[in-house]
């Protein structure tokens, strides 16, 4: 482990997660936004998942956010971390909400890549200007 717990990383790591059931096949699908502070760091696509995978997701998503803070991830067998877990070794504050019984189209949208996230908002910002 290469936390320092003499000093230990102070914020909240904040997970939202949304979540849409398809009735018809009986699965569950999900997407992630994850907040370090106010900042948006990660985001987890639409992707099949149900209960607390959302926070499995995340996690995959921030190992290499997670090493540039110095903080080890991942297990010796290549598997993430719990964030739970991480949080509580790295001293920082975990906050997890998913929000279920959305729609498909909403759950889809919630997991747009980051790239486009902030494509949109540049976008956006060009049309003000302009």
């Amino acid at each position: 482990m290469s936390i320092d717990t003499e000093h230990p990383i102070s914020g909240t790591l904040a997970v939202q997660g949304m979540e849409w059931f398809d009735s018809v096949n009986g699965n569950s699908y999900c997407s992630v936004r994850v907040h370090w502070e106010d900042e948006l760091i990660a985001v987890a696509p639409f992707q099949y998942g149900y209960g607390d995978f959302y926070e499995q997701a995340a996690s995959e998503e921030l190992t290499d956010w997670f090493e540039s803070m110095g903080i080890d991830s991942v297990y010796s067998n290549g598997m993430t971390r719990p964030l739970w877990q991480i949080a509580q070794d790295a001293g920082f504050r975990l906050d997890t909400h998913i929000a279920t019984g959305r729609g498909r189209r909403e759950v889809e949208a919630w997991g747009k890549n980051m790239i486009e996230i902030l494509t949109e908002g540049e976008d956006n910002e060009q049309e003000h200007r302009n």
